[in-house]
């Protein structure tokens, strides 16, 4: 621990003895200045070649991300690794949180958003100093939040041991609100209640009165039933006929030309969350891991999340296995009924990053820049719109009849 701590310690106590200025932040015993470059630091360290710093830095333009984000996405340096550079950095401290977990008490649950927002949770409360735990220590939202605050010093750690805690101690919460959240702040449009009293009322009275009409009119009480049945079948078909009929007379409601795309830059470009629930599906990985590295989006803006549930154990192994870069983070879902993807993206939710989110299932191979069409989309369509949906169809349409029967109820 103090081990750890001394850095940290060392650098408060030498702001602390100096003038502060209010306007400054870094200047408030939180943070010194850097005195060294990030990218010098870790190629003195052996960690990155000067070509690839050099790349990192053209890449960082192009893409308008932080050069750490650039550098992880990239996957040159171990996550682990460039960290411990980066609190050296800022002449933090770095603490490895699966060693020397945080605090649960020191977690407020109204901040739960924030936590997984800014990649940050409160990690130690000693000799009344509250240690701030962040992946991201040049933050301004921590330094003019957090850092104004009194007895407040921050510590660095890896943006994926900050996931994890967040998992570990708000996880039971998680799994409450992806399950109850809509039957206690909107009950009429939750599913929970499935039938409601006067519901079973009415189906009893009209269960009573088929039964005695069946006992008193048997052949008059069966050809009606017939008729309503086939009636609504007919309804049913009519309705699917139509919808077909208007769909083929219109056009797609949003159609994006490939020059809106070319003139698209990725500096502008927001982050952007996907998430990938998956139960039992080791065997798709592979070509999941190849469908999301074909994304034409810039890597270190891609919030890519694979919900999985913890006693899926082969599918988590195999994602480990698959050695997937930093944009990819495990979230895994507590045990709790319905055991559902939608359950589970709600659950991944609460951590997720991105302006924009996509669900994505296992084997779907979305076209490489569906995300950037997305995009255009949701700037053409307003701030009113909410969603859009992709068009769906099946990848092997003609293999064989079956596939071809999928992909006609698809087109449909």
């Amino acid at each position: 621990m103090e081990r750890l701590l001394a850095p940290a310690l060392e650098s408060a106590e030498s702001c602390a003895a100096s003038p502060r200025d209010d306007s400054d932040p870094l200047s408030k015993g939180l943070l010194k200045p850097p005195h060294k470059r990030i990218g010098e630091m870790l190629v003195d360290a052996g960690l990155l070649t000067t070509a690839q710093v050099e790349q990192a830095l053209r890449q960082q333009t192009i893409w308008g991300s932080r050069f750490g984000d650039v550098v992880l996405a990239m996957g040159w340096v171990r996550p682990k690794d460039f960290y411990r550079e980066l609190a050296r950095h800022f002449d933090l401290g770095f603490v490895d949180m699966v060693k020397e977990p945080a605090d649960p008490r020191l977690f407020e649950a109204h901040e739960y958003r924030d936590y997984a927002q800014h990649l940050y949770v409160p990690w130690r409360r000693i000799n009344g100093v509250l240690w701030i735990a962040t992946a991201q220590p040049g933050s301004s939202h921590l330094l003019n939040g957090w850092g104004k605050r009194p007895q407040t010093r921050f510590i660095v750690t890896s943006k994926f041991d900050v996931i994890w805690e967040l998992q570990r101690i708000a996880g039971p919460d998680f799994s409450k609100l992806a399950v109850f959240d809509l039957a206690n702040t909107d009950p009429e449009h939750s599913a929970q209640v499935r039938v409601t009293q006067s519901q079973k009322y009415a189906i009893c009275t009209l269960l009573l009165l088929l039964a005695l009409n069946f006992a008193l009119f048997p052949l008059g009480t069966a050809i009606v039933l017939n008729a309503l049945v086939n009636l609504l079948h007919f309804c049913t078909f009519a309705f699917r006929a139509g919808l077909s009929w208007i769909s083929c007379g219109g056009t797609e409601a949003v159609k994006i030309e490939k020059e809106e795309l070319a003139a698209l830059r990725d500096a502008e470009l927001p982050d952007y969350t996907v998430l990938v629930p998956m139960y039992k599906e080791p065997e798709v990985l592979p070509i999941l891991a190849a469908a999301l590295r074909r994304m034409d989006y810039p890597r270190s803006k891609l919030d890519i999340k694979l919900v999985l549930e913890e006693s899926d154990l082969e599918t988590i192994a195999a994602a480990k296995a698959q050695a997937m870069d930093a944009t990819i983070e495990i979230v895994r879902v507590p045990y709790s009924v319905p055991q559902t993807k939608p359950k589970a993206c709600n659950y991944a939710l609460r951590l997720a990053r991105g302006k924009y989110l996509t669900i994505y299932d296992a084997e779907d191979q979305p076209e490489p820049d569906q995300l950037k069409k997305a995009v255009l989309a949701f700037k053409k369509l307003g701030r009113k719109t909410a969603c859009v949906q992709a068009h769906l169809n099946y990848f092997n349409a003609r293999e064989n009849w079956l596939t071809r029967m999928f992909t006609l109820e698809y087109s449909l």
